[in-house]
């Protein structure tokens, strides 16, 4: 004889004045309990209840419906399932739940998913929310329990149900939450626009990198909290996702019903995730900040949102369901953001794996996870776990713009309508495309040159790109631009002359010995191209050094392939007079020469 003990409980808010963002939300709770004790055997079903058996074992309950208990208005009900069991494991049951404005039309069944962020004792687990539309007033479950060979009579001895109504929040609210998303523009599509004549770029700075704009918790509407905070310092960022539907634009509201989960389904002392996300890009805080008694502010707190493993990590959760769907991509351009974002503060390289310590063990993770690969569950959804490579190539090219260490020219005088510009460029470990906008002028640079593409290393490479279509005796300024998928940074303006000989002619292309050759131009100001050939690969750095002999700069320090190079020297911080620059090959300097920097 199987016993069945089913208890609904309705949580609901009561009271809630939302005026405006600063108002602070008062949140009243009422519980309502209901318990029905059932008896059911073979021949034997208890009202309120049929029992279906099929293949292999497999045996379905499915309960009669359920009356709504919440009366008050609201965007949605909120709905979560507590069952206890006789399981080897939870996935012996599954549960599912539809809901119905009358009984009689009936939504299709919705998959309740075990909530794996709960620990709970006793063979209890606990489910995810399910959200239903507020008019619906009924709601059912079923349960399906299938045998294993390892425990063949799975059993269900109790279920509990919570709903949940967390208000209306009002539309001038939301207004203001929608305000807060700043849409990112893809660097790939709009880099042209940008590259108007006379525009000049930095490369990204600690300040590109600040916490995006979001809604604070007196915002969203989070009860004030007291609890204690755990100060940490993080090293992996996990990503979740709710793994809930609810097709309402109310998400402080989805929120809310969160938070009101955590706290008193869960018993946690507040929600369980640091940050989420919502469809439309608006961004949450999540649990609250640590603040010090001086009012110091630290946002680095342990969450609950991954079982044993919550220290040293942020939680950011995308609010809905992927295991089927995508999410958006305003979503995860904001998830971006945030990650990049955490990963400047603690300097966390976010294409690495390292260890984690999860429930007393280390585990090796890569440093921007999934929920998955720390527990035993399918969050963050495979629709999102299987954008997580592309999104840690994507933060780490937001943070690491590629670098132009060096730009010069290659110019014969066999071949005036010909120049060959070539740059040392750092792509830390992305993917660059890159072009060269040239053209008469500094400022009317409106020729461009094919692309050159470079894959991602750890090692400088170099990006070599002709120009075709000059006439000889013409003096032409150009720019190079160096492109990864999120970032992109340009050189300086530099120039030569078409057809003016500024190295070994085409017939000494092969260098046969070691040679540093006299800047151009010479004099300069403030840049100048310095060149050198290699008969073999080699080590090379440039030394400059001013007439008292102190050095000035290290224009490259890296190995070099067999050929002809170029580097530049920029002295627009320096003062006017005469330097000495010097080739050093494999720790030994070859040759110098004197330049003259006049201003």
């Amino acid at each position: 004889m199987y016993r069945y003990l089913v208890l609904i409980t309705a949580v609901f808010l009561l009271q809630w004045n939302t005026l405006h963002a600063q108002d602070e939300f008062s949140v009243e709770f009422e519980q309502i309990a209901q318990q029905i004790q059932m008896d059911i055997a073979v021949g034997k079903i208890s009202e309120g209840f049929s029992i279906q058996n099929g293949d292999r074992g497999v045996s379905t309950i499915i309960s009669e419906p359920v009356a709504v208990p919440l009366s008050l208005q609201r965007p949605f009900s909120a709905i979560s399932l507590q069952w206890k069991g006789s399981v080897g494991n939870p996935h012996q049951v599954e549960i599912q739940l539809r809901s119905s404005l009358d009984q009689q039309d009936w939504s299709e069944w919705l998959a309740v998913e075990h909530d794996h962020h709960v620990t709970l004792e006793d063979n209890r687990y606990s489910s995810v929310l399910v959200f239903i539309p507020a008019e619906h007033q009924y709601v059912q479950y079923k349960a399906t329990l299938t045998p294993h060979i390892t425990f063949m009579r799975p059993l269900i001895e109790e279920v509990n149900i919570s709903f949940i109504n967390p208000g209306k929040t009002p539309d001038a609210l939301l207004e203001e939450h929608l305000s807060t998303v700043r849409e990112q523009q893809d660097v790939r599509d709009t880099v042209r626009e940008k590259m108007a004549p006379g525009i000049d770029f930095t490369v990204n700075t600690d300040a590109a990198y600040a916490l995006p704009e979001y809604v604070d918790r007196q915002s969203w509407g989070a009860l004030p909290n007291t609890a204690n905070r755990t100060v940490t310092s993080v090293t992996h960022m996990i990503v979740h996702h709710s793994a809930a539907n609810t097709t309402s634009a109310d998400f402080a509201a989805v929120v809310r019903s969160y938070w009101t989960f955590h706290t008193s389904g869960n018993g946690w002392a507040d929600i369980g995730y640091n940050w989420l996300v919502d469809p439309n890009g608006v961004i949450y805080q999540g649990r609250a900040f640590f603040q010090d008694f001086m009012g110091n502010i630290n946002m680095n707190v342990v969450g609950a949102h991954m079982g044993g493993g919550n220290s040293n990590t942020m939680g950011i959760c995308i609010i809905g369901n992927y295991s089927f769907i995508d999410p958006s991509t305003i979503a995860v351009d904001r998830l971006r953001t945030m990650l990049a974002w955490k990963a400047n503060e603690f300097n966390i390289d976010v294409l690495a794996v390292r260890g984690k310590l999860v429930s007393g063990n280390t585990i090796q993770m890569n440093t921007i996870a999934g929920h998955r690969d720390g527990s035993a569950t399918e969050c963050p959804g495979f629709r999102v776990y299987r954008q997580l490579p592309e999104i840690r190539t994507r933060v780490n090219a937001y943070l690491n713009p590629p670098t132009i260490s060096s730009v010069g020219t290659f110019i014969s005088s066999a071949l005036p309508e010909k120049a060959v510009v070539n740059a040392a460029i750092d792509t830390y470990r992305a993917d660059v495309i890159g072009f060269v906008n040239y053209g008469p002028t500094p400022d009317n640079l409106f020729l461009e040159s094919d692309e050159f593409t470079l894959t991602g290393s750890t090692d400088i490479q170099e990006a070599s790109v002709t120009l075709t279509g000059l006439q000889a005796g013409i003096e032409y300024f150009y720019q190079v631009v160096a492109i990864n998928s999120d970032t992109l940074t340009v050189s300086s303006v530099n120039s030569f002359i078409a057809g003016e000989a500024t190295s070994v002619e085409d017939d000494q292309a092969s260098p046969v010995a070691f040679e540093l050759f006299q800047n151009y131009p010479n004099p300069f100001n403030p840049a100048t191209q310095i060149r050198f050939q290699l008969p073999e690969a080699a080590h090379v750095r440039l030394l400059v050094h001013n007439t008292q002999g102190q050095l000035v700069e290290v224009l490259t320090d890296r190995n070099y392939p067999a050929g002809l190079h170029t580097a530049q020297f920029n002295g627009a911080n320096l003062s006017s007079g005469m330097y000495m620059y010097a080739l050093e090959v494999n720790g030994a300097i070859l040759q110098s020469h004197k330049m003259l920097l006049l201003k």
